[in-house]
């Protein structure tokens, strides 16, 4: 990191991408079962995604990277989401 950061910090870091890792696998295997809850799951693990990178820059600038793909999956899942709705079970 850019700057000397506490203990406690880099352990919330740790667990929040272990946290996100683990919903975020679980997510994707909802959307590969062609699930409903699958596109819930992600939309909201991209937002919390974005919420922890909106934290995550105030500790290292880099940290902006996080918002690409869950931004993308928003967009994806908005434009689609009347034609999911209609295939998922």
């Amino acid at each position: 990191m850019d700057v000397e950061v506490p203990l406690l910090t880099v352990q919330i870091i740790s667990l929040m991408f272990f946290l996100l890792g683990f919903f975020g696998l679980t997510a994707v295997i909802g959307l590969l079962k062609k699930r409903r809850w699958g596109v819930w799951a992600t939309i909201t693990v991209s937002i919390l995604t974005i919420i922890f990178d909106i934290w995550g820059l105030t500790i290292q600038y880099t940290a902006a990277m996080g918002f690409i793909v869950p931004f993308i999956s928003l967009i994806y899942f908005y434009f689609k989401r009347s034609q999911l709705m209609v295939e998922l079970q």
